[in-house]
């Protein structure tokens, strides 16, 4: 599926992204084709969003209110509008700044960047799964991991995309806006309906 030596070239880009090194966003391709396979990525890490929304729905009232079936394909439906409109934001700003050359590289660095906060989230997961805490006991720590993910976000933006930061992070702030009006947006449909 990838050809040889990318996932290593990308693998080490990433973790330079996790410590902010200016390189690391710099070192993926930028051809449409590694696009495509960095959303393997996304594939490969949505078990896990279903996890945590396994051990999440007994404790959220609107969640506890219909069956988790329902609940991960009204999530799964959230996550793909979401990300469309996302992706097509970040298209127009880059359309707008005469920055299209750069955007197969910065959806590429997005989804293999997304891999750090979700390899930090498994630990409170496990936790969770083994009885050691309770999902609201993880609350700050969820917090940090969204702040953290926003900040790589921008940071990864301003140098894939070749951006003022401003920019950057006024695009990391659009994507904590799709997801948290989305998500009130569903629970608001789970209180209504049902």
């Amino acid at each position: 599926m990838f050809p040889r030596g990318e996932i290593k070239r990308n693998l080490l880009a990433t973790l330079e992204i996790a410590m902010f090194m200016r390189q690391g966003p710099e070192r993926f391709g930028e051809d449409f084709r590694e696009m495509l396979r960095s959303w393997a990525l996304f594939a490969i890490f949505l078990p896990m969003t279903f996890l945590s929304l396994y051990y999440l729905q007994p404790e959220d009232p609107a969640f506890s209110k219909i069956s988790y079936g329902f609940l991960a394909f009204l999530v799964l439906i959230k996550i793909i509008i979401t990300t469309a409109a996302y992706v097509a934001i970040i298209y127009g700003i880059a359309r707008q700044y005469d920055r299209k050359q750069y955007f197969y590289v910065t959806i590429t660095a997005l989804n293999w960047a997304a891999i750090i906060t979700s390899l930090m989230l498994m630990p409170g997961i496990l936790g969770v799964a083994l009885d050691h805490y309770q999902w609201p006991e993880l609350t700050n720590y969820h917090i940090f991991l969204a702040i953290y993910g926003y900040a790589l976000g921008a940071f990864t933006m301003t140098f894939t995309m070749r951006i003022p930061w401003e920019m950057a992070t006024f695009l990391s702030i659009i994507s904590m806006a799709l997801d948290q009006s989305s998500l009130q947006f569903m629970k608001w449909m789970i209180d209504y309906f049902f």
